[in-house]
């Protein structure tokens, strides 16, 4: 049961990503045409035809402002803007990138309910990407091990830090309350149980420079992103994720961005399984580099990859 509930949130997680890259790219118009819902035999509208999770469903209810039992067909559900956008461009403006001629039309899109086989992105995310995908049998049956809980209740609670040294850190009922929402499941009594362990990381001396606002240039605007979910597309994937922390830096030379992971692992004594560590993660944080690339404009190298080694506050480059 906890199987098919994961599985079945990743899906329509993953349909939402592709529906909304679907969505946010024309450039001038956006035409979707939707299949009816199905009914049944007394012509009623079809339940499963309106909370079934296909794009057709989850833009029916969000796009129309009429009852559901009107759906019949040939209707229009929602419309915003100029429908005759095209007659106010100049037609040398409408070109197409793949070097195709103008044309006088809208761009259509058409969504459909459709096989994962027949998708033409494949959804990919960074994690999945680590130490080249493979995956060990044994943690295929770990459907949520102690250390991705740790884990993923340690990014929760960094996602709550601001400028270290800056500014005040979160209060015990902010953590406890991020942590519930991260991890319903949860009880009170184990999250405060590795309260102590935040509380080392966050007063490590490493991990307050890591995490400390960079100083104030005149001219230079600063902006820090936390847990920020992302879709981009790259080339034949989709490409979806969130990253742990941002630190987008404009000024007059342009675009510098420092890219922060925060990883859990248990490192060795004098710190000989990093270069093991390092390797494992490269592949996702190469992915997390292409993202921001594309979502900000600007080339790889301008971007400054780092793993935050929380439990010995070791930062290191990649």
């Amino acid at each position: 049961e906890v199987a098919y509930q994961q599985q079945r949130a990743r899906r329509t997680w993953d349909n939402l990503c592709a529906l909304y890259v679907g969505m946010t790219r024309p450039r001038h118009a956006l035409h979707m045409i939707l299949k009816p819902p199905g009914r049944t035999k007394n012509g009623k509208v079809s339940n499963r035809g309106i909370s079934d999770g296909s794009y057709a469903a989850i833009l029916r209810q969000a796009l129309s402002t009429g009852v559901q039992e009107r759906f019949e067909g040939g209707q229009t559900l929602f419309a915003s803007g100029e429908p005759q956008w095209f007659s106010l461009v100049k037609s040398e403006a409408i070109t197409e990138t793949q070097g195709q001629p103008a044309t006088s039309q809208p761009l259509c899109i058409a969504l459909a309910k459709a096989t994962h086989s027949a998708r033409s992105w494949r959804m990919v995310s960074p994690s999945s990407l680590e130490a080249q995908g493979r995956v060990r049998a044994g943690d295929l049956l770990k459907l949520e091990s102690p250390s991705l809980q740790f884990g993923s209740l340690i990014h929760a609670w960094f996602a709550q830090v601001g400028w270290l040294g800056e500014e005040p850190l979160p209060g015990e009922e902010n953590l406890l309350a991020a942590g519930r929402a991260a991890m319903p499941e949860a009880d009170d009594d184990w999250l405060r149980e590795h309260l102590p362990a935040f509380t080392r990381m966050v007063h490590d001396p490493a991990v307050i420079a890591a995490l400390a606002k960079p100083a104030r240039v005149e001219g230079v605007e600063v902006e820090l992103w936390r847990e920020r979910p992302f879709a981009v597309r790259l080339d034949d994937r989709l490409l979806r994720g969130a990253f742990d922390r941002v630190v987008v830096t404009r000024g007059p030379n342009g675009t510098r961005v420092a890219l922060l992971d925060f990883k859990t692992d248990r490192v060795e004594p004098q710190g000989q399984n990093v270069p093991e560590i390092l390797e494992r993660y490269r592949p996702q944080i190469h992915a997390y580099r292409q993202a921001l690339a594309v979502m900000l404009a600007i080339p790889a190298t301008a971007i400054n990859a780092q793993l935050l080694l929380v439990n010995t506050g070791q930062v290191v480059s990649i």
